[in-house]
């Protein structure tokens, strides 16, 4: 294998690693999401944080490489120095970064969802405490609401 290669390789192999940790932390995630372990959850997003910045690390590397063969800095660029190159071990880690890259953005969206819910009803709940209807508000015979402190006049007009 050649240099850049071997460059790959190691670069993809780094950046499959980083997936999976970064997996765990979704997925860790997802079960803090269910129980509203909130504490927990402020942990586990500085750490996503962290495992994303690496991965933009790594990949601007891999970019970087792929550049320095007359490549596209891309995922096509990347298919076809594999295409042309015949490296079946840079395709195999290639297509399994790719894999668990889609797993990963899976398993963001749906713990996007379950902090959606969590956010719509504390939404709800502080409505309720606010009271958005104002508190002391009735509906008269009209069907119109109307306040309890409405002043009469005492002097009719």
């Amino acid at each position: 294998m050649s240099t850049y290669g071997t460059r790959l390789l190691e670069n993809l192999n780094e950046e499959n690693q980083t997936v999976l940790s970064l997996l765990d932390l979704i997925q860790n995630e997802q079960t803090m999401l269910i129980h509203a372990d909130i504490e927990a959850i402020k942990r586990v997003v500085d750490q996503k944080a962290q495992h994303i910045a690496k991965l933009a690390e790594l990949s601007n590397m891999r970019h970087l490489t792929l550049a320095m063969t007359g490549h596209q800095p891309d995922e096509s660029g990347m298919q076809t120095w594999i295409d042309q190159n015949a490296a079946h071990a840079v395709n195999e880690a290639w297509q399994n970064l790719l894999t668990q890259v889609r797993k990963a953005k899976e398993l963001n969206h749906t713990n996007g969802l379950l902090i959606n819910t969590h956010l719509s009803r504390n939404q709800s709940a502080l409505n309720i405490l606010r009271d958005t209807n104002k508190a002391g508000s009735f509906y008269g015979p009209d069907g119109k609401t109307s306040g309890v402190n409405k002043s009469r006049s005492i002097i009719a007009g």
